[in-house]
Protein backbone atom coordinates (compact mmCIF):
# COMPACT_ATOMS: atom_id res chain seq x y z
CA UNK A 1 0.00 0.00 0.00
CA UNK A 2 1.30 3.43 -0.91
CA UNK A 3 -0.60 6.47 0.36
CA UNK A 4 0.01 10.20 0.50
CA UNK A 5 -0.78 12.34 3.53
CA UNK A 6 -0.90 16.14 3.68
CA UNK A 7 1.46 16.25 6.64
CA UNK A 8 4.33 14.23 8.07
CA UNK A 9 3.11 11.04 9.75
CA UNK A 10 3.69 10.89 13.49
CA UNK A 11 1.92 7.67 14.51
CA UNK A 12 1.03 4.38 12.79
CA UNK A 13 -0.80 1.21 13.81
CA UNK A 14 -1.31 -1.98 11.81
CA UNK A 15 -3.88 -4.60 12.77
CA UNK A 16 -3.48 -8.33 12.36
CA UNK A 17 -6.25 -8.39 9.79
CA UNK A 18 -5.12 -5.63 7.44
CA UNK A 19 -6.17 -2.23 8.79
CA UNK A 20 -3.60 0.57 8.76
CA UNK A 21 -4.16 3.74 10.81
CA UNK A 22 -2.00 6.84 10.54
CA UNK A 23 -2.03 10.16 12.37
CA UNK A 24 -0.21 13.10 10.81
CA UNK A 25 1.13 16.34 12.24
CA UNK A 26 -1.78 18.28 10.76
CA UNK A 27 -4.09 16.36 13.07
CA UNK A 28 -5.69 13.93 10.61
CA UNK A 29 -6.38 10.29 11.39
CA UNK A 30 -6.77 8.06 8.33
CA UNK A 31 -7.59 4.37 8.12
CA UNK A 32 -6.89 2.13 5.13
CA UNK A 33 -7.75 -1.47 4.30
CA UNK A 34 -4.29 -2.67 3.22
CA UNK A 35 -5.29 -5.70 1.08
CA UNK A 36 -7.48 -3.51 -1.17
CA UNK A 37 -5.64 -0.19 -0.74
CA UNK A 38 -8.97 1.52 0.05
CA UNK A 39 -9.14 4.55 2.32
CA UNK A 40 -11.87 3.55 4.79
CA UNK A 41 -12.23 6.87 6.56
CA UNK A 42 -10.60 9.93 8.01
CA UNK A 43 -11.17 12.47 10.74
CA UNK A 44 -9.51 15.76 11.61
CA UNK A 45 -8.72 16.42 15.27
CA UNK A 46 -6.99 19.80 14.90
CA UNK A 47 -7.50 22.85 12.72
CA UNK A 48 -5.44 21.44 9.83
CA UNK A 49 -2.50 23.75 10.42
CA UNK A 50 0.96 22.23 10.71
CA UNK A 51 1.83 21.96 14.38
CA UNK A 52 5.31 21.80 15.87
CA UNK A 53 6.87 18.36 15.67
CA UNK A 54 7.26 18.47 19.45
CA UNK A 55 3.49 18.37 20.03
CA UNK A 56 2.14 15.36 21.88
CA UNK A 57 1.14 12.65 19.42
CA UNK A 58 -1.77 10.36 20.16
CA UNK A 59 -1.41 6.63 20.64
CA UNK A 60 -3.13 4.37 18.10
CA UNK A 61 -4.04 0.75 18.90
CA UNK A 62 -6.26 -1.84 17.30
CA UNK A 63 -8.13 -4.15 19.67
CA UNK A 64 -7.09 -7.72 18.80
CA UNK A 65 -9.76 -9.89 17.18
CA UNK A 66 -12.18 -6.99 16.77
CA UNK A 67 -12.95 -4.12 14.45
CA UNK A 68 -12.11 -1.33 16.91
CA UNK A 69 -9.39 1.32 16.79
CA UNK A 70 -8.51 3.24 19.95
CA UNK A 71 -6.80 6.63 19.88
CA UNK A 72 -5.84 9.15 22.52
CA UNK A 73 -6.34 12.13 20.17
CA UNK A 74 -8.37 14.70 22.11
CA UNK A 75 -9.11 12.22 24.88
CA UNK A 76 -9.88 8.55 24.39
CA UNK A 77 -11.81 7.90 21.17
CA UNK A 78 -12.91 4.51 19.85
CA UNK A 79 -13.71 3.95 16.19
CA UNK A 80 -15.67 0.94 14.99
CA UNK A 81 -14.48 -0.17 11.56
CA UNK A 82 -16.56 -2.06 8.99
CA UNK A 83 -16.59 -5.80 9.62
CA UNK A 84 -14.45 -7.74 7.18
CA UNK A 85 -15.74 -10.81 5.45
CA UNK A 86 -13.58 -13.90 5.21
CA UNK A 87 -11.54 -13.93 2.03
CA UNK A 88 -10.95 -17.24 0.20
CA UNK A 89 -7.33 -18.39 0.17
CA UNK A 90 -5.38 -17.48 -2.95
CA UNK A 91 -5.63 -20.22 -5.53
CA UNK A 92 -8.61 -21.91 -3.92
CA UNK A 93 -11.87 -22.20 -5.83
CA UNK A 94 -14.77 -23.78 -3.99
CA UNK A 95 -16.30 -24.80 -7.34
CA UNK A 96 -13.44 -27.09 -8.37
CA UNK A 97 -12.41 -30.41 -6.97
CA UNK A 98 -8.93 -31.86 -7.11
CA UNK A 99 -8.42 -35.63 -7.06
Amino acid sequence: LEAATPGPVGALALSDDGWLASYDFRGFLRIWHVPTGRLIGQRGFLDGELHPLMMMLPKLAFQPNSNKLFTTARGLTVFELPKQTAQPEAGSDPGTRKE
